[in-house]
């Protein structure tokens, strides 16, 4: 989705906008393939307003998305709760969002249709693991992030994928492949949409030092990578 902060494009232009991007979508893959957006609100400085995200989604609703991933800042809770409550399409949130504690202010307020914790940001892979559970519990589903995470943080959020009931998917950034292939045991295989379960001890990853000396940390590059 076009950054909605940016000046030149007003509400009015973008929701037909994403309306007719998604139908044209629907048309070349057809019903079985799920799509999604994100509308990246979570921690931006100027955060789109709960009016501003309910006239996206009336626009979008018919296009049967999986999710709309933080469609509003995190500090705007309320604004979770009052969107879920105005539409028709899956709420999702939390990928920079820190403890139990923090997700339970969204489940608390019935604020989310999908949790999506993040293993590095979240808290390791128990915290992740309790926060799909008490989703799991008031009857919610879970996709994990990775972000950027492309060796343990990655192997860890596969393993509690697979492992959990309560999560339906795992975002995957597929162009950190090549970095991917230098740390993981055996390559993940994908086979029909779905990662092959990890057969190797532990995570199934292994730092070598020619790896490290070859990609040293970068200043700047990011915060989960």
């Amino acid at each position: 989705m076009r950054r909605l902060h940016e000046k030149q494009l007003s509400i009015a232009e973008i929701a037909p906008a994403e309306a007719d991007k998604l139908e044209r979508l629907r048309v070349a893959v057809g019903p079985q393939f799920d799509l999604a957006i994100d509308g990246h609100q979570g921690g931006v400085p100027e955060p789109i307003s709960s009016n501003t995200a309910a006239q996206i989604c009336a626009a979008v609703e018919d296009a049967g998305l999986l999710l709309y991933e933080e469609p509003l800042a995190y500090e705007n809770v309320r604004g979770y709760a009052w969107l879920r409550r105005k539409t028709r399409v899956p709420i999702a949130a939390g990928e920079s969002v820190s403890g139990i504690d923090g997700f339970e202010r969204f489940l608390e307020a019935d604020a989310l249709d999908i949790v999506q914790p993040d293993l590095g940001w979240v808290g390791g892979i128990g915290v992740a693991q309790a926060v799909l559970t008490g989703a799991q519990a008031r009857g919610l589903r879970g996709a994990i992030h990775t972000g950027g995470s492309v060796g343990p943080g990655l192997a860890a959020s596969l393993h509690l994928a697979i492992a959990h009931r309560a999560a339906m998917v795992l975002e995957r950034v597929v162009a950190s492949t090549r970095v991917q292939d230098l740390l993981f045991v055996e390559p993940l295989k994908v086979v029909d949409g779905a990662l092959r379960a990890p057969t190797a001890p532990g995570l199934g990853v292994e730092l070598r030092e020619d790896v490290i000396r070859g990609h040293p940390y970068q200043p700047g590059s990011g915060e989960r990578t």
